[in-house]
């Protein structure tokens, strides 16, 4: 039996820094050095305000991932997502900061949305395979998944829709990013090739 999704605040925790704040004056400073995750650290996103971020881990098929979410201001640990039951490959803020997307792989093979005002959980893509890369387009209204199936997926993040499936590598997908106008797609793969593409049909 799976645990259950865990969304309440944890007890803050104050991070190892090997430099005060006021003490940093230079580029390549350090700021705070973030520990607390008990698994690989797999990908880490910024909310568009700069003011949270969102750290993913987990190792292995059967490892039980975690995103951990800290304050930039003070490198202060404030909550953790769990109850995920693989690594957390993935992700990514919405561009208006409401949501935060998770991809996560092994037997879990879900793409989840949460609302990050209280942190909890929107929606679950089910279907989504082993997700390895998520991405929102610019508008914020569609979502790119990268997965082991060697696909792209589009979903509409409003009524977990999926928009389409884009085949044409031949290994699972690791990155995906909407160019500025959110009209293509870049997708890169374990195959050593990226693919554009054209979102509005997917040619």
């Amino acid at each position: 039996m799976r645990k259950k999704l865990s969304t309440s605040p944890r007890t803050e925790t104050k991070p190892e820094t090997e430099t005060k704040p006021e003490e940093i004056k230079e580029k390549g400073d350090l700021l705070w050095h973030l520990k607390g995750h008990k698994e690989v650290v797999l990908a880490v996103a910024f909310s568009p305000d700069g003011k949270t971020l969102a750290s993913a881990s987990g190792h292995g098929d059967n490892a039980e991932g975690s995103v951990r979410l800290w304050q930039v201001s003070d490198g202060a640990h404030f909550n953790t997502l769990d109850g995920f039951g693989g690594s957390v490959y993935a992700v990514a803020f919405s561009p208006d900061g409401t949501t935060l997307a998770t991809g996560c792989d092994g037997d879990d093979r879900t793409l989840r949305l949460w609302r990050v005002s209280d942190w909890s959980l929107l929606r679950t893509f089910t279907d989504a395979g082993e997700v390895e890369a998520v991405a929102f387009s610019p508008d914020g209204n569609t979502l790119a998944s990268g997965n082991d199936d060697d696909e792209v997926d589009l979903w509409r993040g409003s009524n977990e829709a999926r928009l389409q499936t884009l085949a044409g590598h031949t290994v699972e997908v690791f990155s995906v990013a909407f160019s500025p106008d959110g009209k293509t797609l870049a997708s890169g793969s374990w195959d050593k090739s990226v693919t554009l593409w054209q979102v509005s049909d997917g040619a």
